[in-house]
C-alpha cells in the first residue's frame, strides 16, 4: 500500500508504539537475573573486544549484548544493560508497520499491535539477553527480501544481509530464521527465473553474511558448551510459549487446542498463499514449523525455554498481522467488530501480564540479602549456599549493595554441615519447583526452615527464599 497516510493514522500508530516503550523501560528496571550476571561475569576478565568471539565460548555469550556489557563494565545500572533489547524491540516494531503498509492501513496498524504490546515481545526486549536482537533482525530480514524480490535493489540486499549478520550475533536462535529467508530466496531466484542472472544474484545476496557466518562459527559456536537446565519437554514448552503469545498465563489449561488451532492456522495461510503462487508461503512454513523443528532434532537439544521460540513466534506474529490485515479490509462490519473484540482482549491479556512484570519483576536476591542483614544483630551474618555456582553468581554481585559492615559472610555449601550457618540462601527457577520447600535438612540435627520468600516471574528469574537454622528461627515458622 502506497502513498500518504492521514494524521489520526500515524497518530494512533504513535501511540501504540509510545505504549510499546513505556512498557519495554518499565520492564527494565528490575533487578538483573541470573543469565544477565552470568554474561556479566563472563566478559568481566576480557581484556578487548575481540576476545568476546574467541574466549568464552559459551551459549550464554549472546555477542552484542557481551561487547555492550564490556563496553559499559560491571558497576552500571541495572537498565543500562538492557538498551540494546529496548531498541530492539521498538525496531521490531517500525518494521513490524513497513511490512504491514504494503498491504494495508489495517495491517499496519494490527503488526503495530502484536509487535508493541506482546509480552513475550516486551519481556525480552526489557532484559539483557541477544532474544530481542534476534527477534527484530528477523523482522527487518523479512521486510528486505520481501522488497529485494520486488526490486532487486541493492539496498534491500545489503539490509538483508545486514539484518542476518546483527540476527545471528544477537543469538543463534536466528539461525531457523536465516534458513526460512534463505530458502525464500533460492525459490524466489533461480529456482523461478531459473537464469544465470537470478543465480548471480542469489549468490551476491547471501556471499557475505554465509562468509562472516562461516568466520563466527570457526571461531567460537563449534566450540560452544551448552548450559544445563531442567528438561521440560518439547510439548510443554510448546503450549507455554503460545499461551504467553495469546496474552494468557503460561499454565493456561487449554494451551493444547492452542497449539494445535495455530497450526492449523499455519497450514491454512501457507496453502491459500501456495495456490496464489505466493512464494512467502516457503518463509512461513520453514520460519514457523520446519526449521524449529530440524535444529531441534538435528541438534538433540533437551532443554528448552520460550526464549528459544521468540524469532518463531515474531514470524506467526507476520502471518497473524497478514492474515487479520485482510479479513479487515475485505469482510463486512459483524466480522470487523469480531476482530476488534478479539484484539481488544488480546491486549488485555498482555499489559496484564506486563504489569505482573512490572510488579513481581525477575527476582530480588539483592532484597534478601538486605532482609538478612537487617534481621541479624550484630552486623556480618553467615549465609550458607545450596547452589554454589547460582549463588556465588548472585551474592557476589548484589552484596555491593549493602554497607562493608552489613555484608553477610558466604560459604560455600560444603563447609554449610560443619559451620552451620543461622542462614540459608535458596534460588530455583520456576521452572524446577513449583513452590519452595518449607525446610531443608543439611546434615543430622541441622534443619532450616523457609522465613521469607521473594518471587519472580516465569520466563526469566529466581525465586529467593531465605532459610533461617530451626534452632534460631521463632516458633511460629518451626
Amino acid at each position: 500500500m502506497t502513498g500518504s497516510q492521514p494524521r489520526w493514522f500515524w497518530i494512533a500508530l504513535g501511540g501504540v508504539f509510545f505504549l510499546g516503550l513505556v512498557l519495554r523501560v518499565g520492564g527494565s528496571t528490575g533487578e538483573l537475573w541470573l543469565d544477565e550476571l552470568w554474561s556479566l561475569a563472563l566478559v568481566a576478565p576480557l581484556t578487548s573486544a575481540s576476545q568476546v568471539f574467541t574466549a568464552i565460548r559459551h551459549e550464554n555469550n549472546h555477542y552484542l549484548i557481551s561487547l555492550w556489557m564490556w563496553m559499559l563494565g560491571p558497576d552500571r545500572d541495572w537498565w543500562m544493560y538492557r538498551v540494546p533489547s529496548i531498541l530492539a524491540g521498538m525496531v521490531a516494531v517500525v518494521a513490524a508497520i513497513r511490512i504491514g503498509l504494503r498491504q494495508s492501513r489495517a495491517t499496519a496498524f494490527v503488526a503495530a499491535l502484536l509487535f508493541s504490546l506482546s509480552y513475550l515481545a516486551v519481556f525480552y526486549s526489557s532484559e539483557a539477553r541477544g532474544y530481542a536482537i534476534a527477534g527484530s533482525m528477523a523482522l527487518v530480514g523479512y521486510d528486505c527480501m520481501d522488497q529485494f524480490l520486488r526490486s532487486r535493489a541493492w539496498q534491500s540486499a545489503a539490509g538483508y544481509g545486514i539484518a542476518v549478520v546483527i540476527g545471528m550475533m544477537g543469538n543463534l536462535s536466528f539461525v531457523s530464521v536465516a534458513v526460512a529467508l534463505g530458502l525464500w530466496s533460492v525459490a524466489g531466484l533461480p529456482w523461478r527465473e531459473r537464469t544465470w542472472k537470478s543465480a548471480r544474484q542469489l549468490v551476491g545476496l547471501h556471499a557475505a553474511p554465509v562468509a562472516l557466518l562461516g568466520v563466527l562459527w570457526y571461531m567460537d559456536v563449534r566450540h560452544m558448551a551448552a548450559g544445563n537446565g531442567p528438561q521440560l519437554g518439547l510439548w510443554p514448552v510448546l503450549c507455554e510459549t503460545i499461551s504467553y503469545a495469546f496474552g494468557l498465563p503460561g499454565n493456561f489449561a487449554l494451551a493444547g487446542v492452542i497449539v494445535v488451532g495455530v497450526l492449523a492456522f499455519v497450514a491454512w495461510q501457507v496453502a491459500a498463499m501456495a495456490r496464489q503462487r505466493d512464494l512467502r508461503w516457503i518463509f512461513f512454513a520453514v520460519g514457523v514449523v520446519v526449521a524449529p523443528l530440524a535444529l531441534l532434532l538435528w541438534t538433540g537439544r533437551v532443554f528448552l525455554f520460550p526464549r528459544y521460540f521468540l524469532v518463531n513466534v515474531f514470524v506467526l506474529y507476520i502471518l497473524a498481522s497478514l492474515a487479520i490485515g485482510k479479513a479487515w479490509d475485505t469482510r463486512a462490519l459483524p466480522m470487523r467488530r469480531l476482530i476488534a473484540a478479539g484484539l481488544a482482549a488480546w491486549t488485555l491479556g498482555n499489559l496484564l501480564l506486563s504489569v505482573q512484570l512490572w510488579q513481581v519483576g525477575r527476582g530480588h536476591y539483592k532484597d534478601a540479602i538486605e532482609y538478612i542483614s537487617a534481621n541479624t544483630p550484630g552486623g556480618n551474618a553467615q549465609v550458607g549456599s545450596v547452589q554454589d555456582f547460582r549463588a556465588q553468581l548472585l551474592f557476589g554481585y548484589y552484596e555491593k549493595y549493602l554497607p562493608l559492615a552489613q555484608r553477610p559472610d558466604f560459604l560455600r555449601e560444603e563447609a554449610v554441615a560443619q559451620l552451620r550457618p543461622p542462614w540459608l540462601l535458596l534460588t530455583i527457577s520456576p521452572y524446577e519447583l513449583p513452590d519452595l520447600p518449607a525446610r531443608i535438612t543439611r546434615a543430622p540435627g541441622l534443619d532450616y526452615v523457609l522465613v521469607k520468600q521473594f518471587p519472580s516471574v516465569k520466563l526469566s528469574g529466581f525465586v529467593a527464599g531465605v532459610y533461617q537454622r530451626a534452632d534460631l528461627a521463632g516458633p511460629g515458622v518451626r
